[in-house]
């Protein structure tokens, strides 16, 4: 058990810094309260702090992350991040940004699986700031040289606020699989992509226990174009508001999305289990989709969009709705 009480900036239970390599923290419990449960961290271009292995421990609340990878200069750095139970980490620190139970920045080629996360992000201020989740990746991108960290058999659960898997500001993107996602805060997302590119989404199951007017999947490109973003095999229930929405903020536009093979199913007559906006060249395909009460389906300011071999069901409007679209088609 370690349980440090310090109110330092960056103070740790256990913190793997600056010229380290090739370490292990397993099997402890790690309640001191301070900022971070552990922290893996590069301070510098000159330094390297790269493949340590973060597994099997408990982590209890922390102020800012359960587990961070937080890296000043950009690396490459393949951590493992396995087996941890996390739970109830706040968020007030820094400035109110934090609360991931696990945070990746400027970190490429990681593993993080078969963690269980738990009431995170219960003190956050800023939700749209930095990447507030149950696991939480910002600036991981190609012109660094990154590569893809690889997310999967996470379980995450009971989010006081903010969302599941939160990928921000990425475009080296992030593989997202076999995950399983429940939420009951409102406006939390279970999968949420933000500016980021090169993103694979397979096999997660992602659920909201309450019916609030949120979406499932949302991929947002905002500042920036986006690109390469799949999504298949996904099952998505009782969203409320989109099963999976694909949408940008002003003229930035996504290209290259392909969603196959999902299973999506929302309740309440608002709500459209698959939106498109602002897409150009998407293929939506092989897809089972249900709607109680609005269209199954709409696609709006979108170019050369395919829609083929779904099944959808609607017990209210037609299955889907085309506006300010070209070169959409639906069979």
């Amino acid at each position: 058990m370690m349980e440090w009480t310090g109110s330092l900036q960056d103070s740790a239970d256990v913190c793997l810094y600056s010229d380290s390599s090739d370490c292990t923290v397993r099997d402890n419990l790690l309640i001191g309260g301070g900022w971070h449960g552990v922290l893996v961290q590069s301070p510098s271009a000159s330094t390297t702090c790269r493949r340590h292995s973060i597994i099997n421990n408990r982590i209890g609340a922390h102020s800012a992350y359960g587990i961070a990878a937080y890296n000043i200069a950009p690396d490459n750095a393949g951590h493992l991040i396995g087996g941890n139970y996390i739970q109830d980490i706040g968020g007030i620190n820094p400035n109110g940004c934090g609360g991931a139970g696990i945070y990746l920045k400027a970190i490429g080629g990681n593993v993080v699986s078969d963690n269980h996360i738990k009431n995170c992000c219960t003190s956050t201020i800023s939700l749209s700031t930095l990447a507030p989740a149950g696991i939480g990746q910002n600036g991981v991108n190609t012109s660094d040289g990154l590569i893809t960290n690889i997310i999967t058999g996470n379980v995450i659960s009971g989010m006081a606020q903010g969302n599941g898997i939160f990928i921000v500001s990425s475009t080296s993107g992030a593989v997202i699989y076999g995950n399983a996602v429940s939420l009951t805060n409102d406006g939390g997302i279970p999968i949420f992509i933000k500016s980021s590119s090169n993103v694979m989404m397979s096999g997660n199951s992602v659920r909201h226990l309450t019916s609030f007017a949120s979406d499932g999947v949302l991929i947002y490109a905002d500042g920036i174009d986006i690109f390469n973003i799949q999504a298949s095999g996904n099952s998505i229930r009782n969203t409320g508001y989109a099963g999976m929405r694909v949408v940008s903020s002003g003229s930035w536009h996504i290209s290259g999305i392909s969603l196959f093979g999902n299973t999506i199913s929302d309740q309440g007559a608002a709500s459209i289990p698959v939106r498109l906006d602002h897409c150009i060249g998407a293929t939506v395909t092989a897809n089972t989709v249900s709607s109680q009460g609005a269209y199954v389906m709409s696609v709006n300011e979108t170019t050369a969009a395919r829609v083929t071999a779904n099944v959808m069901t609607s017990t209210g409007a037609s299955p889907v709705l085309v506006t300010n679209s070209t070169g959409v088609v639906i069979q």
